[in-house]
């Protein structure tokens, strides 16, 4: 072989070697034997000297249990113990009761001489996992040795498992700070605006979800602001909450209308979606001088506008297609007026569709008992806080389906 040709080949062997040596490294069990006989110890050694050699077994070896503990502690990667019971200054059942009580997930075998069965009982219920009875042949103590390392080897991948669990629920629990903290948490939002009064919030079923809702001034006077409700939950739905969400500020922002806001959110979301997720849109554009709202509903749930006369009910029924779903989809922009003193509740179906325990809907009857209940001069926060509250009465008892996410827009008129 050329030098080039071994050059080439050395990354590889390298490699090779490193996956020799982790598979040793994973398969690899520490063994403390607990025996104050030399003779047993010695014997034992040449009965594992191979299992040492190709790093499969570790061995310590010390006469005592008050040793023994020592050395357990010392080294945390020992995970079986194979210990006799008549020992000097602490006998092999204690031993095994201090072993069960500081780390129940080492194993271990007890090699004894007494064959008493009232000794076998009071071994394993100290946590023993097996028991033989000297003289024993070294067959059987191997034969032993591989069957309680593969109870070790159950407990191992238990604990992986574990970890791989908390790391998760880690990762989770970050990504709900994080998706919190992309939503607007601060009220009231534009202190000193007098022409209007806002409210939100979002509860997902789990760490995160994929409701959403948003609000930023377009200009001076006009206040925009959506809410969202993206198919499926968890991580893939709050991923195409974010992008979604980010879309329709940025194209709002820039001037497009709700319908072409939601035109280009959808050619966007549609252009590689190999998951089939959609997005169900209410966007709309309130002029904080006329009261005109322009929106565009993308098959959301209708809203609940509550005059100044106190009266509540559906609005904005027309609806065009969810975003995602189909590139070339028409959307249109429609008009409403809001009067000073009423208030436009935007939800998303996680509200509407909640459960009680007789597998009743809450339904949109509901949201306008839980808003005619306040008073006509109620803010947006009060109308949020009421329908949040009926909810959760109405579903006691029931585990949370569906994300629930809420927006409340009270005009209160021009500044005089």
């Amino acid at each position: 072989m050329s030098d080039a040709g071994a050059a080439m080949r050395l990354p590889e062997q390298r490699a090779s070697v490193r996956q020799r040596k982790d598979a040793q490294r994973y398969m690899s069990y520490h063994l403390l034997i607990v025996d104050d006989s030399r003779e047993f110890c010695t014997m034992l050694e040449l009965a594992l000297e191979s299992r040492v050699r190709d790093g499969s077994l570790t061995l310590y070896f010390t006469s005592n249990g008050i040793e023994a503990l020592d050395l357990i502690t010392l080294h945390p990667n020992i995970s079986l113990v194979l210990t006799d019971i008549s020992m000097p200054q602490m006998d092999g059942l204690t031993l095994l009761e201090q072993i069960n009580a500081r780390n129940p997930h080492i194993k271990s075998i007890v090699v004894s001489a007494h064959s008493n069965v009232d000794f076998m009982r009071r071994a394993m219920n100290a946590g023993a996992s097996d028991y033989l009875v000297k003289p024993v042949g070294f067959d059987d103590i191997l034969e032993s040795i591989d069957r309680v390392t593969q109870r070790v080897d159950i407990v191992r991948e238990a604990l992986r498992s574990r970890d791989r669990l908390n790391v998760y629920e880690r990762e989770l629990a970050i990504a709900h700070e994080i998706q919190q903290e992309m939503l607007p948490r601060v009220f009231p939002a534009f202190p000193g605006r007098t022409e209007f009064d806002i409210e939100g919030g979002m509860e997902p079923a789990r760490h995160v979800g994929g409701d959403f809702y948003d609000f930023f001034l377009i200009h001076e006077q006009r206040l925009g602001f959506v809410v969202g409700d993206v198919s499926g939950k968890g991580v893939s739905a709050a991923l195409l909450m974010a992008r979604a969400r980010t879309l329709l500020r940025s194209h709002a922002q820039q001037g497009a209308s709700p319908s072409e806001c939601m035109t280009l959110v959808n050619e966007a979301l549609s252009e590689s979606n190999r998951q089939a997720m959609f997005a169900t849109v209410f966007l709309g554009y309130l002029d904080l001088k006329t009261g005109v709202v322009e929106y565009c509903n993308a098959s959301h749930v209708h809203p609940v506008l509550r005059t100044s006369d106190g009266r509540s009910s559906d609005v904005c029924h027309s609806h065009c297609m969810a975003v995602g779903m189909l590139q070339g989809t028409p959307y249109e922009t429609r008009s409403m007026t809001m009067t000073p003193g009423d208030s436009l509740v935007m939800m998303t179906d996680g509200i509407t569709e909640a459960h009680n325990v007789s597998g009743e809907q809450f339904g949109s009857g509901n949201v306008v008992r839980a808003i005619d209940a306040l008073p006509r001069e109620a803010s947006a926060q009060e109308i949020m806080m009421s329908i949040i509250e009926s909810v959760h009465a109405f579903s006691s008892g029931t585990e949370q389906f569906d994300d629930i996410g809420i927006l409340v827009v009270r005009y209160n008129g021009p500044t005089s």
